[in-house]
């Protein structure tokens, strides 16, 4: 039992022994020891290794001092009185990339450079999510320190630093967040401009031009830039919601716009399907051809015109017809048995063929009286663009003059301005019959001034 006794106590000397030794050794170290492979031999620890996860083992009672086996980097760190962790650990702005040069999100993966503070001379050691970097340290010169790092998986990566002075370790710094995403996004869809700005007959047709709202749809947090006929547009939009919706001002004509998305990496998408939008602002031109304005005629068969489209199509014509008796506008009509008829009632008639129109007569030399009309005709185009003409023609209108006046019979133009002086007499129609009537007029003053 005794001589048992004395073995233990030997061998727990020795291994008292080895411990120091190999403490003493490494705290003289400067920097991180690689080892081989971890060993236990007969419930004494090798001065080779240390087995099993991170270990600390204390070497003597109220000494600070302690050996740290980190297992996942392989290495045996020696530390006493742990100095401060480094310090601004931070991401380089020029592998920043995107639109912001400070928001640590980027596509690039290699030589991602990693800067900070430090002691001097001390050596830094990086993690990417409490995983050690191993083949990547540096050294703090002039307080500063600056590593080149690659992180090839997507996502967030936090990056830390330790820094090793005369064998001691720190703990790890604050981290810099580092966000890795190299995928593209999808195009973005644009849809039609809002319903309050698309005043043509078809969708995204409008005769208005300034802030015009177009709705689409696109990945958050990206960037819109958009392309008016190919040429890019002045500014670009931030998407934080979606379906999203901006506002555009455009000139007149046809736009094919297409937008094209840049996440916050800087990745960019294919570009966008074009969206047509038509600016037209332009009324019609419209020309009544027949008859000639301001003429009087005996008969008449057609009334005729054009009508010319600006950018978009023209969709409806029509003609009104009126005269004036007594200042009471009255309007042709068909009744039902398409005879002619003139009413109280405003009248449009519209245009079978709203470009290239022609309207017939019936009974101009019998039904129609013998005074002037006025022939109004309006076109609309898609875009609702609207446009009036007017022209004035008369039948059989005629004057006579009597006394003080050496004028013969002749055409007199609707509107003109004739001065007279002595008796006068009309032919003046009847327009409820169709039956012409005969009226004197006497002039009391010597001279009077007549518009026809």
């Amino acid at each position: 039992m005794k001589i048992k006794l004395h073995v233990y106590i030997i061998e727990l000397m020795f291994l008292l022994f080895t411990i120091a030794f190999s403490a003493n050794a490494y705290n003289n170290s400067a920097d991180l020891f690689s080892i081989g492979s971890a060993e236990q031999t007969g419930g004494k620890f090798s001065n080779k290794a240390i087995i099993g996860e991170p270990i600390v083992i204390d070497f003597s009672t109220g000494s600070k001092d302690s050996i740290t086996y980190d297992n996942s980097a392989g290495f045996l760190f020696v530390s006493g009185s742990s100095p401060k962790p480094p310090t601004g650990l931070c991401f380089d702005q020029s592998d920043d990339s995107g639109e912001s040069y400070n928001d640590q999100i980027t596509n690039k993966t290699f030589d991602l450079t990693i800067s900070g503070f430090g002691k001097e001379n001390a050596h830094v050691y990086l993690y990417d999510n409490d995983l050690s970097i191993i083949d990547k340290k540096g050294i703090v010169i002039n307080g500063r320190f600056s590593i080149n790092i690659n992180l090839t998986d997507e996502g967030i990566h936090s990056i830390t630093a330790r820094q090793m002075i005369d064998g001691n370790i720190s703990d790890q710094s604050e981290p810099v967040i580092i966000t890795i995403d190299t995928i593209r996004p999808d195009p973005p869809v644009l849809l039609k401009l809002a319903p309050e700005d698309d005043s043509g007959l078809k969708d995204n047709l409008t005769n208005q031009t300034q802030d015009l709202t177009i709705f689409g749809s696109g990945e958050l947090d990206s960037y819109l830039k958009l392309r008016d006929n190919g040429n890019e547009l002045h500014h670009s939009i931030f998407i934080n919601e979606t379906p999203f919706v901006f506002d555009i001002s455009l000139y007149n004509g046809t736009h094919y716009i297409t937008g094209q998305l840049f996440d916050k990496a800087g990745n960019t998408s294919d570009m966008s399907k074009p969206l047509t939008i038509t600016i037209d602002t332009e009324k019609p031109i419209i020309s009544i051809d027949q008859p000639e304005n301001k003429v009087s005629l005996s008969n008449l068969f057609f009334i005729k015109g054009t009508t010319i489209p600006s950018v978009s199509y023209i969709v409806k014509t029509e003609i009104q017809i009126y005269a004036i008796k007594e200042e009471q506008k009255l309007y042709y009509q068909l009744d039902e048995n398409q005879n002619v008829k003139w009413t109280t009632q405003e009248t449009w008639i519209e245009m079978q063929n709203p470009t290239d129109w022609s309207y017939f007569l019936p009974d101009f030399y019998s039904w129609w009286p013998d005074t002037w009309y006025k022939i109004l005709a309006r076109s609309s185009d898609a875009a609702e663009n609207s446009n009036l003409n007017i022209s004035v023609f008369g039948k059989d209108i005629k004057y006579s003059t009597g006394l003080n006046s050496n004028l013969s019979s002749q055409s007199i133009v609707f509107g003109d301005e004739l001065e007279i002086s002595g008796r006068i007499t009309t032919e003046d129609p009847n327009p409820y019959g169709g039956v012409k009537g005969k009226r004197g007029l006497r002039v009391n003053s010597f001279c009077a001034l007549f518009n026809f």
